[in-house]
């Protein structure tokens, strides 16, 4: 088929499409935009101003004759900005282009791009533009698009004995691989050797040049330098990759079967002085690149004098420094070290020699030397005999060896380095305060901090002692401040999380002077059960501090990615504080506010049909919160309790196992419903505490640029009608009758009109919580059960539509009535009857009598009638003819229901047809005095005689309803109304046999009242009275005694009814 069509802004611009016979909307807009070369989202369709879904069929273009259907689209273009090493480049791009299109331009701009694979990526997510666009990722002004190249799988045999797959860039190096595998090894990466298929591979081999077959068969082994004593060295190859357990005597045989004149000779490996036993694991000495393993004969270890080491190593210290010189020395102290530790050395021999070597220690540039002479220091203080004490003068000569130890990573060396300083610094702080290089040590050891905790060795010690000596300076000199800020890399509680009490006070010090939110996040996670942090962060709104950097405008607080970064770094440490705090009421508020802030979309109109519809974020998929909020909203049940509404409304969406407990926990958020508005803390006496009233601040931006309405009420309804639907069978059994009892309330209100809040959208969203339960309810029918399990006044949502059909706002939006309608009668039959069993009535009446089901069967029976549904009138009567035979003892309350609704339409054109039913029902709900001068004062009687005069008209059969009518006035046993049941019966059918019957009964009565009250001069009485007199003279069934009777009443409402007695 063919359709035409016209560009909007501009109609010489006019297309003709051929489509297949089947083709919808949609298709049509692909052609557009192809034809157009632009998005498809960017089209839009319209057809005589009536815009075109794409779901809707393309004939309908044709069906409209010759209008041709218009269309327009657009291009949008903005600048962005991408990073690749730092070197910034801004192109103006179509929000729409495609990843092809970007990567040739930046390839244009960027030379370097050409020959590499790349990817882009924006706030640490990939983007991808095969199924989105750069729009959809809501990229601001200023953000920044990094192009990051990519990345190759290298599969490596370790020499542990497993693989292990490393990701890497495609362009780096085998030493860079090297270094990969050195960091997950814990062995110097020079140790190290690659190969394939047997052939090594040199540093500067490009890892881009091995085929996917060779790097998936890449070999590591480890190359160990060893010295033999006294002066050869060989180094040699060993690989333990079937072995797992790589052992010294492992090394020691590799050795041997290297260098034959060792075979016959026991060997020892001594490494740092210290000897290596045979069954030792190497990787848990720490090989590195500057460790050499010595290897000692039994003959030479025995030969070796250790007076001669004392006297070698102070002839060392006191030659000027050479290469050679530092080398012999550094061999040297090592077997000094070897002999302290075995006390064939005295430490009191080295005491003067401290001096020499401090100076060697300052001015070497060798991390090795430094190493083993700060380990010969050590040795020497921690001596039991006679322990050395350090003074502050080796304190500068430390810190430019701990510069130096840093740098090359040596943190054996910058352990050395510290344990001296903490023996020289702790003792003596007070004197440390006063040297002139105080504050550069401070900062010095709180860079060092960080740095030596993202090693890769064991320092915990190390951390410790660096913390001891911080603190303890920081006590004394409090301008000295803990002000860096945290980065990932700088973390080291993650691992090593004893350190917790030593970190406190310089986490206490950051958070008073520290505003970026890594930081705050970081620590709060570890000390979210600490009272003096989580009091200094409400009583300076730390935790939102983040929020006022600059880069970060003040408008987009808290929402897209921003929001949804920081609510996932906040979810899981916020949570833990609730918990640890949940008996302190400010906590507790200031906390779940500001998780309901995380939680609010402001974009989002809260009047759509989807409580928020705005994209859920991360804050609210922790599987505790929900639980926490409840647990609060429980425990001090105040007004904050409409920010939980902000929370759970996207929570119970993203998380189907939290319906259970937000059903279950209804009642935690319905007084809120009285409420029209959001809770305003401003007005509010619950924000009096200082540390709560610290958050006023950003909730105070947030609605000043909020679009949303604030209505916590219709939020909470818009919540409750989805969860009825996607919850039904526990929503039921828990939470209706809460509900109902809440709004039953508010609709009070409206009646009354003192309603708070726009009466429109209230009705809306009150009628769409019924419509969704119904529907639910109507979709799952199963859970629906009548033996007790669900209350009786859990079922009133049945009948809510049917209940306020006096609201005009309902009868508006109410679901289909025939729908509903037959769902009804089949649920109020499946009450009180059963087709297979017996059903216990009395366990069932509640059922019917306590939900308002009867009364809504009479008010169903009148709209019926209003609708001429002939089919439904006759099941309804019959259904209401079954129960009043059932429950008899229910008239009382079943004759107002019939009165009610029944009285006021007698004279309705509608009913008419109908009078029949109406009348029977009227009769048959006559049971008391009230009811029966309500008929008369409706003037039921007067219609009663038009309706009988009718039938009589007709040729109809009225005997029947007079004599109904005859016994509903003769059951109430008043003197009036028996009056008026004689009246009735003497009017229109005294000829008849059964009037006789039905008079003699009623004289009887008469007879029978214990008190008769009668106005003076009645009418209903002298006509009663004229009537007994008449039938007892012209009766010629009735017998002496009835007419007696007849006789005693006529007299006995003669007398009552006369003011004066004739004799």
């Amino acid at each position: 088929m063919k359709c035409r069509g016209v560009f909007s802004k501009d109609a010489d611009k006019e297309i003709e499409l051929d489509l297949p016979d089947n083709a919808t909307i949609s298709d049509v807009r692909d052609a557009i935009a192809k034809m157009n070369g632009c998005n498809r989202k960017r089209v839009d369709l319209s057809l005589n101003n009536v815009v075109l879904e794409d779901s809707q069929p393309a004939r309908c273009l044709i069906e409209s004759g010759d209008v041709p259907f218009r269309y327009d689209y657009s291009i949008p273009r903005r600048i962005f900005m991408f990073d690749y090493n730092n070197r910034h480049v801004r192109l103006d791009l179509d929000v729409d282009s495609s990843f092809k299109e970007i990567a040739s331009m930046l390839e244009k701009k960027i030379a370097s791009l050409r020959s590499i694979d790349f990817s882009l990526y924006y706030n640490g997510q990939p983007l991808d533009l095969t199924t989105k666009t750069l729009d959809d990722y809501n990229i601001p002004p200023s953000g920044l698009i990094l192009v990051v190249e990519s990345m190759m799988e290298l599969t490596v045999g370790l020499p542990t004995g497993n693989d292990k797959v490393y990701t890497i860039l495609k362009s780096k190096r085998v030493v860079d691989l090297k270094e990969r595998i050195s960091a997950s090894l814990f062995i110097a990466a020079q140790n190290l050797v690659v190969t394939n298929n047997g052939t090594t591979l040199a540093d500067d081999v490009p890892l881009e040049s091995l085929s996917s077959s060779e790097a998936s068969s890449l070999l590591c082994a480890i190359q160990v330098p060893v010295t033999i004593i006294p002066d050869t060295k060989c180094a040699v190859f060993w690989d333990i990759s079937s072995n797992l357990n790589a052992t010294a005597q492992f090394l020691v045989d590799s050795l041997v079967a290297a260098l034959h004149n060792l075979q016959a000779l026991k060997t020892t490996l001594l490494f740092n002085g210290v000897a290596m036993r045979d069954e030792d694991l190497l990787s848990s000495y720490g090989v590195d690149n500057a460790t050499f393993i010595y290897m000692v004969t039994e003959e030479e270890a025995q030969c070796i004098e250790p007076q001669s080491l004392k006297d070698s190593f102070d002839r060392l210290l006191a030659q000027p420094p050479s290469s050679r010189t530092r080398r012999e020395l550094e061999s040297n102290a090592k077997w000094v070290c070897d002999c302290l530790a075995k006390g064939t050395l005295q430490p009191t021999a080295f005491a003067g020699q401290l001096e020499g070597v401090f100076a060697y220690i300052g001015a070497s540039r060798e991390a090795g030397l430094i190493t083993v002479l700060q380990r010969l220091v050590l040795l020497l203080c921690e001596s039991a005999a006679q322990p050395l004490t350090l003074s502050l003068q080796v304190v500068p000569v430390c810190m430019r060896a701990l510069t130096l130890l840093v740098g090359k990573g040596a943190w054996s060396g910058v352990a050395g380095c510290v344990s001296i300083l903490h023996r020289a610094i702790l003792p003596n702080v007070e004197a440390a305060m006063r040297c002139a290089w105080t504050a550069d040590l401070f900062y010095q050891l709180y860079t060092v901090l960080y740095i030596v905790g993202c090693s890769s060795e064991e320092v915990f010690t190390t951390l410790r002692q660096i913390l001891d000596i911080l603190v303890a300076m920081q006590a004394r000199d409090q301008t000295l401040e803990f002000k860096k800020a945290l980065s990932p890399e700088k973390l080291f509680l993650n691992r090593y999380p004893d350190l917790k009490a030593d970190y406190l006070p310089i986490a206490r010090s950051i958070l008073s002077h520290v505003s970026d939110f890594l930081s705050i996040r970081y620590i709060f996670n570890h000390y979210f059960d600490e009272p003096s942090v989580v009091r200094l962060l409400l009583e300076h709104n730390i935790i939102l501090s983040f929020a006022n950097n600059r880069r970060i405008p003040t408008p987009s607080l808290f929402t897209g990615s921003l929001r949804q970064q920081y609510g996932k770094e906040l979810a899981e440490p916020i949570t833990r504080c609730l918990n640890a705090f949940s008996n302190n009421e400010g906590i507790t508020r200031y906390f779940i506010t500001l998780l309901g802030i995380l939680a609010n979309e402001q974009r989002t109109s809260f009047a759509t049909a989807s409580p928020i519809a705005a994209q859920i974020t991360a804050v609210l998929q922790h599987a505790d919160l929900l639980a926490v909020f409840v647990a609060a909203a429980r425990q001090w049940s105040d007004g904050y309790t409409r920010l939980l509404f902000l929370f759970l409304c996207t929570l119970f969406a993203t998380d189907p196992s939290s319906h259970s407990l937000l059903v279950q926990n209804s009642a935690v958020f319905l007084p809120s419903l009285a409420d029209a508005t959001l809770f305003s803390p401003k007005n509010s006496s619950y924000w009096s505490d200082p540390a709560s009233h610290a958050v006023l601040t950003v909730f105070d931006t947030i609605w000043s640029v909020s679009t949303a309405p604030k209505c916590s009420r219709d939020l909470a309804l818009s919540t409750l009608s989805t969860l009825s639907r996607q919850a039904t069978a526990e929503f039921l059994r828990t939470a209706t009758h809460l509900i109902d009892g809440a709004i039953d309330a508010l609709l009070a209100q409206l009646r009354q009109q003192t309603l708070a809040g726009n009466r429109q959208d209230f009705c809306r969203v009150v009628a769409e919580y019924y419509k969704s339960l119904l529907a639910g309810v109507m979709e799952h029918d199963e859970c629906i059960s009548f033996e007790g399990e669900i209350p009786p006044c859990n079922y009133l949502f049945l009948t809510f539509f049917v209940r306020n059909s006096d609201i005009p706002e309902f009868a508006e939006v109410a679901p289909n009535f025939g729908e509903w309608l037959a769902f009804f009668l089949q649920v109020v039959e499946s009450i009180y009857k059963d087709d297979d069993d017996a059903v216990d009535l009395e366990q069932r009446r509640p059922y019917l009598f306590k939900t308002e089901v009867v009364p809504s069967l009479v008010k169903c029976l009148v709209m019926c009638m209003r609708t001429k549904d002939d089919a439904n009138i006759t099941k309804i009567s019959a259904m209401l003819v079954e129960i009043i035979d059932l429950y008899k003892d229910e008239m009382e309350e079943i004759g107002n229901w019939l009165m009610a609704e029944l009285l006021p339409v007698l004279d309705a054109a509608e009913v008419q047809p109908y009078m029949n039913v109406v009348m029977d029902f009227i009769s048959r709900g006559l049971v008391n005095e009230a009811l029966f001068w309500d008929f008369l004062e409706a003037d039921g009687l007067d219609k009663l005689m038009a309706y009988i005069e009718s039938l009589k008209e007709k040729g109809q059969r009225y005997e029947v309803t007079v004599i109904r009518f005859m016994d509903a006035f003769s059951y109430i046993n008043s003197i009036a109304s028996l009056l008026k049941a004689i009246n009735l019966g003497y009017s229109t059918i005294a000829d008849s046999i059964y009037f006789e019957n039905q008079i003699s009964n009623i004289a009887k009565q008469i007879v029978d009242l214990e008190e008769v009250v009668i106005e003076k001069d009645d009418d209903d009485a002298m006509l009663a009275a004229e009537c007994l007199t008449a039938v007892r003279a012209s009766s010629s069934i009735l017998s002496a005694e009835e007419k007696a009777i007849l006789k005693k009443a006529a007299s006995r409402i003669t007398y009552h009814s006369c003011s004066c007695v004739v004799v």
